[in-house]
């Protein structure tokens, strides 16, 4: 993993917000590496669903297992991706909330939005719609719960900033 101290983000008189990189010139998972990586998920996610409808008609456990295996397989690949853009967040986080609570909190919040997103596929997969709403519901619910002391924090800085 690259040293996330040399990237530069920016902000022009416009208020647009972009990165220009790392001083050799590339731009991490901005640039040709992730076209890359989405081009092998592709080709992971076709052949997956070429051979999960093959086999749904005459083996429809083996296609279950299958797809849930294709799913977990893509999710590998993107780990490098995803601990990057963690350690940027965190980065940044580090600059502008130095207690560490607030991208903590806004951490698990993606987490628990992305676990209960795949969660609820696997469940439709199986043919499960029920299950799979009742795991959105809940994802919801942590959510919410998980977004309190952020909107604390929220108010705090809007009521310091007050008069």
């Amino acid at each position: 993993m690259r040293d996330l101290s040399e990237y530069v983000i920016f902000a022009d008189n416009r208020g647009f917000i972009g990165e220009r990189g790392f001083s050799d010139g590339s731009f991490g998972i901005f640039g040709s590496g992730g076209v890359m990586d989405i081009l092998k998920i592709a080709g992971v996610a076709i052949i997956s669903v070429a051979a999960v409808t093959l086999l749904r008609e005459s083996r429809p456990t083996l296609a279950l297992i299958l797809a849930i295996s294709a799913g977990l397989v893509i999710v590998l690949m993107i780990l490098d991706s995803l601990f990057e853009v963690i350690a940027t967040f965190h980065g940044l986080a580090d600059e502008f909330f130095p207690d560490g609570r607030i991208f903590r909190s806004v951490l698990k919040i993606i987490g628990v939005g992305y676990v209960a997103e795949f969660t609820s596929s696997v469940c439709v997969d199986s043919g499960n719609k029920s299950i799979a709403d009742k795991v959105m519901l809940a994802g919801k619910i942590t959510v919410m719960l998980l977004t309190l002391p952020v909107i604390k924090a929220l108010i705090g800085v809007i009521g310091d900033m007050l008069p």
